[in-house]
């Protein structure tokens, strides 16, 4: 009989290996990012420093049919800064931003001197609901 419990902490063992040999070349990417100003994308940092950048459609719609004047979203693994856009007209929006390398992040935003309309906050996947 396989012991599960030891199959488990094996396979999260080399989940947690593998995500930390991509978190260096995550920062050194967002590091470059930011020091460009976006790079080769200009128009995507612009929009995510812009707070009246629309909301995405796709999250538009959802949120519109909730029928409600006021929406929370959680972007889970949002990055340095939120893609999904911050304004959504006749609905006020509240939108959380959870990343687990959010301190990573935020080190990289203040180095640059950038202030997101909404900034990370540090949280493992699992307990992102908690911020709802």
């Amino acid at each position: 009989m396989i012991d599960e419990h030891k199959t488990e902490v094996e396979t999260l063992r080399a989940q947690m290996m593998e995500w930390k040999l991509g978190v260096a070349s995550e920062s050194t990417f967002w590091d470059t990012w930011m020091q460009q100003r976006g790079g080769e994308w200009p128009e995507d940092f612009r929009k995510r420093f812009d707070p009246e950048t629309p909301l995405d459609p796709l999250v538009a719609a959802a949120a519109r049919g909730l029928s409600k004047k006021e929406v929370s979203i959680l972007d889970v693994g949002c990055g340095p800064v939120p893609s999904i856009g911050y304004n959504l007209d006749g609905i006020r929006l509240k939108i959380i931003a959870v990343d687990p390398l959010a301190s990573i992040y935020n080190s990289l935003l203040a180095r640059y001197g950038l202030r997101p309309p909404v900034a990370p906050t540090f949280a493992p996947r699992r307990r992102a609901q908690q911020f709802l």
